[in-house]
């Protein structure tokens, strides 16, 4: 039976409040200190201008260029409607999309911790989590100035609320239709905002649906979660089916991502990057004026990166150990990321500072994931999966600090879960797993 929600004192409550609302503060007194030009923003900017003067999703590599489908609306929406309220790339927009994305941002935060907590991590170490995520400069340029027209930090979130739903369901004594389709909608909103947190939120909702439903259910509950897939993809792809020629659901850019990461030329690269800046440079169409002409030449964005997966495909079919090498050198840059791949800027810190914060995290973050999924709950498996399930895409691909942000903040709490109960036992003689000192158990299936 259901024994109620888990919750904290006042006093962590009340300090978890402050830790993230100070990180606002320090935040917002960093917005002039931190690098901020409409050209770092990339294609995102681009389309979000457009949606501004246009209403229209298109030039994300260059004005005239025409219909895109290279990213998702919903940024792009937020960002196009705020300038055009308050004027393009001025002051008082540049701040309004930054309170936007720190609300994302922050919100993520406190959500994990909420998370963190119904599953029985001890507070110690969620309030430490929270003090890295809040006030190291570890991701301070992505949160305030990228994700102003960039969907990370909303992506985040959705995962972070995907979770806590989840969580919810399965702690409760009866599920019932209103569950099924909340859930359903918000993992379909997630792939729809971003496709790897939403395979994973798909996959936790699948094995809920099989620990926690009669099978009899099984039939009825899958097509409420089609369903809602159809109802939140349908206007998009539509839209691209009409619009761009083809019936793209999601993105139609995975053959630019796979053909910048794999290529002979970055297998034995002398370069600091692996030769990754110079194919990006060649290829990408915002990167350089090669890579837009090829795509003018080959008849649109559709048809180049339909070219360009093609092309790799073949490559990988007949050079797989080449492939292989640069799928686990991705895998180590996802998680020990190099320093090229920092940006750099007196108010960030120094990057060794944040390079061994990021290799730390990773570190203690799989050791924590590993150990609770030997040691802790069966439902830490939730979190788990919501942390290694985003990262598979990106191993075939180059990886970002933009992209490893999507999993920074679930490897923090990992990581610190794990340090708190490690230390409450050697101080106390406690064992790991009850260190907690919460209730985690679920009701019986």
């Amino acid at each position: 039976m259901d024994d109620g929600p888990v919750r904290d004192s006042r006093a962590v409550t009340g300090a978890a409040a402050a830790i993230i609302a100070s990180g606002a503060a320090w935040r917002v007194w960093l917005i002039p200190r931190l690098p901020d030009t409409r050209e770092k923003l990339g294609e995102a900017y681009n389309v979000a201008r457009s949606f501004a003067e246009h209403g229209t999703f298109s030039d994300s590599f260059h004005a005239g260029q025409g219909p895109t489908a290279h990213l998702m609306p919903v940024p792009a929406i937020i960002a196009g409607t705020v300038y055009r309220g308050l004027g393009i790339f001025t002051p008082a927009s540049n701040l309004a999309l930054t309170v936007i994305a720190l609300t994302f941002v922050l919100g993520s935060f406190w959500l994990l911790f909420v998370a963190f907590r119904d599953l029985g991590s001890p507070a110690a170490g969620r309030l430490l989590a929270l003090v890295l995520l809040s006030w190291t400069p570890v991701n301070v340029l992505i949160e305030v100035i990228w994700f102003r027209v960039w969907e990370g930090g909303i992506a985040v979130a959705l995962a972070a609320g995907v979770l806590c739903l989840v969580l919810r369901i399965d702690r409760a004594e009866r599920i019932g239709t209103r569950a099924v389709v909340g859930l359903s909608l918000l993992a379909a909103v997630t792939l729809f905002l971003s496709p790897p947190f939403g395979v994973a939120a798909y996959l936790c909702a699948a094995i809920l649906m099989v620990y926690r439903l009669p099978p009899r259910r099984w039939l009825a509950t899958s097509g409420i979660a089609v369903a809602a897939m159809i109802v939140v993809l349908a206007p998009w792809t539509i839209r691209n089916t009409v619009v761009m020629g083809a019936p793209i659901v999601l993105r139609d850019n995975f053959g630019m991502e796979i053909a910048m990461a794999n290529a002979p030329v970055l297998v034995d690269s002398p370069d600091e990057d692996g030769g990754y800046n110079a194919r990006h440079r060649a290829i990408h169409p915002y990167a350089g004026p090669e890579g837009y002409a090829a795509m003018i030449a080959s008849g649109g964005e559709v048809a180049y990166f339909a070219q360009l997966q093609h092309e790799t495909g073949a490559w990988i079919v007949a050079h797989p150990h080449d492939f292989a090498t640069l799928t686990l050198r991705h895998l180590r840059q996802l998680l020990l990321p190099d320093r090229w791949m920092f940006p750099q800027a007196s108010a960030l810190g120094a990057t060794g500072t944040r390079l061994a914060i990021h290799w730390g995290v990773s570190a203690y973050g799989l050791f924590g994931i590993g150990y609770a999924l030997v040691r802790l709950g069966r439902r830490y498996r939730y979190a788990a999966i919501m942390t290694l399930v985003p990262m598979l895409p990106y191993l075939i691909v180059q990886p970002t600090l933009r992209y490893r942000y999507l999993v920074f903040a679930l490897l923090t709490f990992f990581a610190f879960d794990l340090v708190a109960r490690l230390v409450a036992r050697l101080a106390g003689g406690v064992s790991p797993a009850a260190a907690g000192g919460v209730r985690t158990a679920p009701p019986a299936a």
